[in-house]
């Protein structure tokens, strides 16, 4: 049985929430990989859970003595534009912790959207061109698409925040009414261009894809009459059943129609990353390239938040027996 260290943060800003279940109280940490949660909800034959690290902030260096022994180390701190201490602390810890560490942490920053668009080098992913930047004026925006050759229409989002909760949509240079909704006081922003990705049917479909040890894995496919999509827009397909038989069928035929079309896209993000368990939402067009929209191991990927009968759960348990067969090898010495 191999023994399996789980380490994890608290965002920049110390921010935590308290959940209260019939098991107790315990803190919800956003910014994490959630791997160690859907091992424990799931026994294995092969690998256990030797325990959770949570690092917090600044504070004094981790006695490792008092840390408990495992065969392989997995850094679940997932965020880069929210963990930056402690993913900066993990770092410290892993350099004197004598086992295997699955995606270490001096690789997370590698997913940051400014990060992926200006290194991504595939010919069959398009990725939307995206600089970072402190907002304060609203006409700052403008501004940046001139200086940096940025083509409208441009997404606008706080950095680090997820499920469209701060993100704006501007069709032109004159168009910054959407800007006042969103908190210009200087923290971080992305600037992207938005690759329309509707299909001709008049549909948006936003694929997600769980990447291990380098092999891609589908999670879901969400289909909507509108561009902006996250894990609740399934209004659309609940009203075309056409629509969730086109994801069942997706998710079915993977395997031996899709995953050697997407190969060399998915080396292509495994080698830029350089991390060994993340997730990809993405749109595939007709020519079966990849539209990048997000590529880092903070996805919900193993937790199904939806009900028992979601068709996907099949899927997500094939993507976690890959990651403890990763795990496994880590421990072998791969």
């Amino acid at each position: 049985m191999v023994r399996v260290l789980f380490v994890s943060g608290l965002p920049d800003n110390n921010a935590a929430t308290a959940v209260h279940s019939r098991s107790g109280l315990s803190l919800s940490v956003l910014g994490g990989s959630n791997v160690m949660q859907a091992i424990k909800r799931r026994p294995s034959s092969e690998v256990t859970v030797a325990g959770g690290l949570l690092l917090m902030g600044e504070g004094p260096e981790i006695p490792l003595e008092s840390v408990r022994k495992s065969d392989v180390a997995f850094n679940e701190i997932s965020d880069p534009d929210t963990h930056g201490i402690a993913l900066s602390r993990a770092k410290k810890f892993f350099d004197g912790y004598a086992t295997p560490v699955i995606n270490k942490p001096e690789f997370i920053p590698r997913t940051a959207r400014d990060y992926v668009s200006k290194s991504v080098n595939c010919d069959s992913i398009l990725v939307p061109k995206t600089v970072k930047c402190q907002l304060t004026e609203p006409e700052q925006v403008s501004e940046l698409a001139i200086e940096n050759n940025l083509r409208y229409p441009l997404l606008v989002r706080l950095a680090g925040e997820h499920g469209g909760k701060t993100l704006v949509r501007l069709e032109e240079a004159s168009d910054i009414k959407p800007l006042h909704a969103l908190p210009l006081d200087g923290r971080d922003f992305y600037v992207t261009e938005f690759i329309d990705f509707k299909s001709p049917d008049g549909f948006y479909r936003k694929y997600r894809l769980a990447v291990v040890d380098g092999v891609a894995y589908p999670r879901h496919l969400i289909i909507n009459d509108t561009w902006l999509i996250h894990a609740a827009s399934r209004e659309t397909m609940a009203k075309h059943p056409e629509l969730a038989n086109e994801e069942a069928s997706w998710l079915a035929s993977f395997d031996h129609s899709s995953r050697s079309n997407l190969q060399s896209a998915i080396s292509a993000l495994h080698r830029t990353t350089k991390l060994d368990y993340f997730g990809v939402d993405c749109n595939i067009n007709e020519d079966n390239e990849l539209i990048l929209f997000e590529v880092n191991p903070n996805m919900n990927i193993l937790i199904n938040t939806r009900s028992d009968s979601d068709p996907t759960i099949p899927h997500m348990e094939t993507i976690l027996r890959a990651v403890e067969r990763m795990i496994v090898s880590f421990a072998k010495g791969r």
